[in-house]
């Protein structure tokens, strides 16, 4: 089963197994990695499906606040800067000119109170919806990989 959040206690269960799969193995070999990490890595999978697709696009990191002083918070906020936005917008489009756009909010392997959006998230997730936009959120590249990707590749193939 492709979760797109993975906990702890997901990991420990996975590693007493007597065998795993390759989902399996990465999914143990992210563990410890920081957000910023898994993000990376699903920026580069993104980028190399781009490519074996003949697709074109785009991994954008939005600026969401983050850890800011509080004159900075300000002036980002002046700026039209999101709090709770999502951490990246990917777009993409085809030779015939179709085209599909989604949000993705991502964490780390944690703890379900460590994985938890905070309030502000959903808050603008559930706004982006609204306007109809797609949004995920993910911890792990799995997910990434086997379900978002395999959803825009469906969308480009139906």
């Amino acid at each position: 089963m492709i979760k797109n959040l993975v906990y702890n206690a997901d990991i420990k269960r996975i590693s007493t197994k007597q065998s795993i799969n390759k989902d399996e193995l990465e999914l143990i070999q992210q563990a410890n990695l920081s957000e910023s990490i898994i993000q990376q890595t699903c920026k580069r999978i993104f980028e190399e499906w781009l490519l074996d697709n003949k697709l074109k696009g785009m991994f954008i990191q939005i600026d969401n606040g983050g850890k800011a002083s509080i004159a900075q918070k300000v002036k980002k906020k002046l700026e039209g800067t999101v709090e709770g936005m999502c951490d990246v917008l990917i777009l993409v489009s085809n030779a015939e000119g179709k085209t599909y756009e989604a949000f993705i909010e991502f964490k780390r392997i944690g703890s379900p109170s460590q994985v938890k959006p905070r309030d502000s998230q959903i808050e603008t997730h559930n706004k982006l919806l609204e306007l109809g936009y797609i949004v995920h959120l993910t911890n792990n590249t799995v997910f990434f990989k086997n379900s978002i990707l395999k959803e825009i590749t469906l969308y480009f193939h139906s």
